[in-house]
């Protein structure tokens, strides 16, 4: 049986998004793209974006 390379695009943040890609790394079949987002809506992240104009910290 041939298995040729699926390429694998995965968008998201927080705390989701690491863990769906550590499973997803170690297949060799995949090629993996990610796009991580950088928003926060509220909490003290979201102060600190407002008050002073910085990315979410627990995003980065």
């Amino acid at each position: 049986m041939y298995l040729r390379e699926l390429t694998v695009g995965c968008l998201g943040g927080g705390t989701g998004l690491p863990s769906l890609l550590g499973g997803l790394k170690n297949n060799p079949w995949l090629h993996v793209n990610a796009v991580v987002t950088m928003f926060d809506s509220g909490g003290s992240s979201g102060q600190l974006r407002d008050e002073l104009g910085v990315l979410p910290p627990g995003d980065v």
